[in-house]
């Protein structure tokens, strides 16, 4: 019988005022994983030069994957000096569990 793989969940995570980075960076300081869905942008400088630079593809949201207990999350959420907003269920006020697949 074959092992059953872990179901891996994320929730998504609102910022305000394009601070996804600053988020990013109090979660890695209180080793919480996250993901900033991301893109390269391309830019032309007055001087001709292209530049690619990595830069989030929908601002003010980032992801934090499901590695601790939820009330583990909170606490570093409502420690986090960037005012953020996590994804709830409306019937039960959790965060709301979106499957990795999505």
């Amino acid at each position: 019988m074959p092992a059953q793989e872990e179901k891996i969940y994320w929730y998504a995570v609102r910022t305000f005022y394009c601070k996804e980075e600053s988020v990013a960076k109090h979660l890695k300081e209180n080793g919480v994983e996250y993901f900033i869905p991301s893109i390269y942008k391309e830019d032309i400088l007055p001087s001709g030069k292209k530049t690619r630079k990595l830069v989030p593809a929908i601002h003010n949201l980032l992801f934090i994957k499901k590695t601790k207990d939820e009330e583990d999350i909170k606490k570093v959420i409502e420690s986090c000096p960037t005012m953020v907003s996590v994804i709830q269920n409306k019937s039960t006020h959790s965060y709301y569990n979106i499957p990795d697949s999505q």
